[in-house]
């Protein structure tokens, strides 16, 4: 008996009853939708336009970070060209300093080369004391020298000769 029984399962395999398909909640509303109460219905209805209401926000607001994103970028891109900008200035700004400092170098050497407020005293007193302005030229010298060797020659022949003007004595 145990083959009989056996034999008969094998006459029954692959002989099944076809599964109903499942059923979401959504495609039993338009049988439930007759069983459900009006206020159901509305509170679907509500929910269900809510519901798209949220998801009008949810992509007005992937727009709206879209375009902040985009804004964002452009700007970022604007600071770096003004940063690259303004570091050039920079670099430009360093070197005419350094040049500055480089030329008053210079002259810091050069004015310690130049006499000192002392020395020019110093110099000072000497030429007071010297009075070069009492100095005689040498074309003075050569006129007095000859004035005086004419006044010899004259004074041998005994004639008063009167000494010029523009000469300065030594």
């Amino acid at each position: 008996m145990e083959q009989a029984s056996i034999m008969e399962g094998y006459a029954e395999y692959g002989k099944h009853a076809d599964p109903e398909p499942k059923k979401s909640f959504f495609s039993k509303a338009p049988e439930a939708a007759s069983s459900l109460s009006p206020d159901a219905i509305d509170q679907m209805r509500n929910l269900s336009r809510r519901l798209r209401v949220l998801e009008e926000r949810y992509a007005n607001q992937r727009k709206n970070m879209q375009v902040m994103e985009h804004n964002m970028l452009s700007d970022s891109k604007k600071l770096q060209t003004q940063m690259h900008s303004l570091q050039s200035d920079f670099d430009d700004l360093k070197k005419q300093i350094y040049d500055i400092k480089q030329k008053f170098d210079l002259i810091a050497a050069d004015l310690a080369d130049t006499a000192k407020r002392e020395d020019v005293i110093v110099l000072e007193k000497y030429i007071n004391l010297w009075e070069p302005l009492n100095f005689v030229t040498r074309n003075e010298v050569e006129r007095i020298v000859q004035f005086v060797l004419e006044n010899k020659k004259t004074l041998k022949q005994s004639v008063p000769v009167v000494a010029p003007s523009s000469s300065k004595s030594v």
